[in-house]
């Protein structure tokens, strides 16, 4: 049954975009002041978060609140943000899925199916559209396209096909006369019609490039069709969440499939609000100079003269390594204070960072990249 939600944009699919369509969702998914509780280990973020969704009864409507064992800290946003973005990443390099980093496919694997591994991990992806989480940004193109019923482009067989599946499609490319033809389906034919693919010789002498689709299409999807199944079923225990996506379908490919997108110095600044002192007092003139570091530490970043880049500053700041589908629900403080060897805090529940008052500008740079480096959890440094 299709999600009532999904209708809300049925008329203005073609003019919405993902953020307005991501808000909507969210508002009409998380109703309730019940919260609903997932306990989980930073060194096995993945197991323990499944663990916590394998649940008979759980009520996708509430606040989601995440607690990361032996941390303390309450969950006001910030280890949410975190939570997702370590789950998505391991998800990434986890035994569900095969293929190279920025195109994969679900890795067949009965015993997973017969767990409901991958109905768990439908729920979490589905949790993490509806509490501004990011997405899985590694999925294959192809694979999506047919997931959401659109033509496959056939564009990532490399990437994705095993080397005899690739040799197999090299001979039929190269089959350009009736004898490769026919010596090409003696190789291959029986192989053929145990995938499931009928009138090999006809299409082999025929319709080649249809013959080759069918071949790609077999291994990406007709092969993993279970996974996929359970996948799409309970991403739509989230309010429908799979609904809204096919719906939407080439607005949301970006948040499925590799998309690269750096962040660059001005996103980065556009993204905080700086609280200073009074103007003319001696606290505004060391914030002055602590702001002049903080820019200069910014361009650093994007000279790519740091160890530390974009993506680690906000992991740091906020818990998520990128901007969340509706960006952050405020603008990041920037406070101060008086620098007696502390090195830089931060809340990723209020989005605030504190930047010491300092009199030489470099101090800002060397001193948050130790703090980036050397945070390893929530009131751990």
């Amino acid at each position: 049954m299709r999600s009532i939600f999904t209708y809300l944009f049925i008329c203005s699919a073609e003019t919405a975009s993902v953020e307005e369509i991501m808000k909507q969702f969210q508002m009409e998914t998380v109703t309730s002041d019940t919260i609903f509780k997932i306990l989980v280990q930073r060194s096995r973020v993945l197991e323990t978060a499944l663990k916590g969704l394998d649940r008979k009864s759980i009520n996708f409507k509430s606040k989601l609140y995440i607690k990361f064992s032996g941390e303390m800290g309450e969950d006001a946003g910030g280890p949410r943000q975190e939570f997702f973005r370590l789950a998505m990443q391991n998800l990434k390099s986890s035994r569900y899925f095969e293929g190279s980093d920025c195109c994969k496919i679900f890795q067949h694997d009965i015993s997973a199916l017969e767990a409901g591994s991958y109905r768990l991990i439908g729920r979490l992806v589905g949790l993490s559209f509806a509490h501004n989480g990011p997405g899985l940004h590694f999925l294959s193109k192809d694979l999506y396209n047919l997931m959401v019923e659109k033509k496959m482009k056939i564009q990532e067989e490399d990437n994705l096909l095993p080397e005899e599946k690739k040799n197999m499609i090299k001979k039929l490319r190269e089959a350009d006369d009736d004898a490769k033809k026919d010596a090409f389906t003696e190789m291959y034919g029986d192989q053929l019609l145990d995938l499931g693919i009928p009138n090999v010789f006809l299409m082999a002498q025929q319709n080649g490039l249809k013959l080759i689709e069918l071949i790609v299409k077999h291994h990406i999807y007709y092969r993993i069709s279970g996974e996929i199944s359970q996948f799409c079923d309970r991403m739509n225990d989230v309010n429908g969440a799979w609904s809204m996506v096919t719906t939407h379908a080439d607005l949301f490919q970006g948040m499925f499939c590799y998309k690269p997108e750096m962040l660059c110095g001005d996103d980065v600044i556009n993204l905080f609000q700086v609280n200073d002192g009074l103007q003319g007092s001696n606290d505004r003139s060391l914030e002055d100079t602590s702001i002049f570091g903080w820019e200069l530490f910014l361009q650093a970043i994007e000279a790519g003269q740091t160890d530390v880049s974009f993506e680690d500053l906000l992991t740091f700041i906020t818990g998520a390594s990128t901007l969340p589908p509706c960006v952050f629900h405020k603008l990041i403080d920037i406070d101060f204070y008086s620098c007696d060897g502390r090195l830089h805090s931060v809340s990723t529940c209020a989005l605030q960072l504190w930047l010491p008052r300092v009199t030489d500008p470099d101090l800002i740079g060397i001193m948050i990249t130790r703090a980036c480096k050397e945070s390893h959890g929530f009131l751990k440094v």
